[in-house]
């Protein structure tokens, strides 16, 4: 894959702003004992590259300023909600020197594996890249590993797998793949596991039962207090306006009542309706 970067002529934080207000992702690029070079590179193009596989496993040629430079993906940053690529480091690299590099595995036929047909079990993939060292011309894009050979007993490591020639695993010791079977004894704690479970909330109903009661006395002894009747006496009338909270205290389970009551006293005149406000506050904490 090929793409285009040119050298940044300023540095800096508000210069790597300016650049991304402008569309493009300020970056650098470094190695093969040169000193590193901030460059510049069109978002968009970044961005869509980013998504492809390739783009991250394979051997890159970048255009800077007219001359063209091998180059390998090594760190990009990305905004932490935004589709909006933040910063993008490329190290380069030499034709004739191993390169090392992480290869995706491409997993296929494991539905078709005894472990899956006849052992009722689930393969389990549990990596999906691997580092490998060779050459830049043999860097394999990806690499395919067969799982219709597995069975119950049988762990797939990273030196099973058929690499492409003249390229190694770094760590060849590495699992790729285990199969997982339901035996006798597995579905036995699973129906303990389920039966405790269902039992968990029987046991728990007199305390939420207790509770609940707690919460109802609480809700009447409020809409007591809301639904007073309004006293009327020729141009009097007061209403209650507030009423009562809870309050937990420390970690004791126990409440107090909040009482506040506030009267609004109507006095009609010929034009104007006044409102006299008095209220008090009978508090208690425990």
């Amino acid at each position: 894959m090929k793409f285009v970067a040119a050298t940044r002529k300023t540095q800096g934080t508000s210069a790597s702003r300016r650049l991304r207000r402008e569309a493009k992702v300020p970056g650098i690029v470094y190695g093969m004992n040169v000193a590193a070079t901030p460059i510049e590179v069109d978002h968009n193009e970044l961005y869509y590259d980013l998504q492809k596989e390739k783009f991250h496993s394979s051997i890159l040629t970048m255009e800077l300023d007219g001359k063209d430079e091998l180059v390998v993906l090594r760190a990009f940053q990305m905004h932490p909600y935004k589709p909006q690529v933040l910063h993008v480091d490329f190290q380069r690299i030499d034709a004739n020197a191993n390169v090392t590099m992480r290869v995706p595995l491409h997993f296929f036929g494991d539905e078709n594996s005894p472990a899956v047909k006849i052992d009722k079990g689930f393969v389990s993939r549990l990596v999906s890249t691997i580092e490998v060292s060779c050459l830049p011309k043999d860097l394999p894009e990806f690499i395919d590993v067969d799982l219709s050979g597995m069975t119950s007993q049988s762990t797939l490591r990273v030196a099973d797998l058929k690499l492409p020639e003249n390229v190694t695993a770094v760590q060849p010791e590495v699992t790729v793949a285990t199969v997982t079977t339901i035996t006798d004894d597995t579905a036995t704690v699973a129906a303990a596991d389920t039966t405790a479970a269902a039992a968990a909330p029987a046991a728990a109903t007199p305390a939420a039962s207790a509770s609940y009661s707690r919460t109802v006395a609480h809700s009447h002894a409020h809409k007591t207090l809301c639904s007073c009747a309004h006293l009327r006496q020729g141009s009097l009338r007061a209403r209650p306006v507030f009423l009562a909270s809870r309050k937990p205290c420390g970690t004791r389970r126990a409440f107090s009542h909040v009482l506040s009551t506030q009267f609004l006293r109507l006095a009609r005149t010929p034009n104007i309706l006044r409102t006299r406000h008095s209220r008090t506050h009978d508090q208690r904490f425990c």
